[in-house]
């Protein structure tokens, strides 16, 4: 959808409206009757929102002049995804405060239109606590003399392996010299 969001704004004679308007009913209305519905909600219901929040932005863009219904409808979708899952936050999603104005506006549900508000801007305002630590790989400033040596060993690895063998050999051989002189 994005891809499609894409070439409609870099050339919008390319997509005609009846295009978004197949995209919806197949993918939003499930007009093939495949449970996309439920397969969203249960494999990966932000991507679902993904795919309003692009039509719907389409629409306010102006590159699809969809009917009223339509607009409703996606604004529903969208809005009842995230209050079921928690936004799953994306440029499109939670990041454009004219599409949110939008949405907000096609909501005619009072009470969802509020909820729908509040958890876009929880989500905004929202702040990461000490409480909540953050889990995985930690960057480490590397100097540049530590960043040389590595270089070089990587480039001599084969040489340092082979010097090191046949230090591993004379060892090895002087010891089982001396055992042998030792027994003899």
């Amino acid at each position: 959808t994005r891809n499609s969001y894409g070439w409609e704004v870099m050339r919008p004679e390319m997509l005609e409206d009846y295009y978004w308007q197949d995209l919806k009913e197949t993918v939003v209305n499930d007009k093939y009757k495949l449970g996309l519905k439920k397969f969203f909600d249960r494999k990966n219901p932000y991507a679902m929102q993904e795919i309003t929040a692009v039509m719907l932005e389409t629409i306010r863009k102006g590159y699809w002049k969809a009917d009223e219904k339509t607009k409703r409808e996606l604004a529903e979708r969208h809005a009842e995804s995230i209050l079921k899952h928690s936004p799953g936050c994306s440029g499109f999603v939670c990041d454009n405060p004219k599409l949110k104005s939008m949405i907000s506006t096609l909501l005619k549900d009072n009470d969802m239109r509020k909820k729908y508000d509040e958890k876009i801007t929880k989500i905004r305002t929202s702040e990461i606590t000490a409480k909540q630590p953050v889990k995985g790989m930690e960057l480490k400033k590397v100097n540049e003399q530590d960043r040389k040596l590595d270089k070089l060993i990587r480039e001599n690895a084969t040489a340092l392996i082979s010097i090191g063998l046949i230090i591993v050999l004379i060892v090895a051989s002087v010891i089982i010299g001396n055992k042998k002189r030792n027994n003899a």
